[in-house]
This record gives structure tokens, sequence and C-alpha cells, in this order.
């Protein structure tokens, strides 16, 4: 990956990169919700994509427990919105 390449990056840094990651994956994940044909199917779908995401992230990244939280909760807001 070219980001893990050249120059340490701030903490700053690297907390907008897994938040905006974060919200981006399951935001698409949510996207086909917005679709005409939509059913039942696709939102168990998206829900399932989002949990196995979330729960990788969470046993991936070593945060604390308030910030991941605070990544789950906008990552899931799509979603929520969405349907």
């Amino acid at each position: 990956m070219l980001l893990t390449r050249g120059p340490l990056r701030s903490a700053r840094m690297l907390a907008g990169l897994d938040a905006s990651g974060s919200f981006l994956g399951c935001a698409s994940a949510a996207l086909p919700l917005l679709l005409a044909g939509a059913t039942v199917d696709h939102q168990y779908r998206m829900l399932l994509v989002i949990t196995n995401a979330l729960i990788a992230r969470s046993a991936v990244m070593p945060t604390p427990a308030g910030w991941t939280l605070r990544v789950s909760m906008l990552a899931a807001l799509p979603a929520c919105l969405f349907t």
C-alpha cells in the first residue's frame, strides 16, 4: 500500500484515514438500498457486510473502545439513513 511508504503519519492523519475508510466502506455497502428495486434481502446483505467490516476493523485496529464506538456509529449512519 502506498500510504505505508514515506514519512511517518501523524496520529491525527491516521485517525482521519481510519474514520473515513470505515465510513466510505460502510456507505458503499449501503448504497444498493437506494435502488428502486431494493428488497429486504438487500437490507440483510448490507447489514451482514457492515457488521463484518466493523468487527474486522475493531479486531485489527488497536484503538481505544471510545474511538471504536464513535467510528462504528459514524460508519453505520448511512445504513440507518437509507433504510
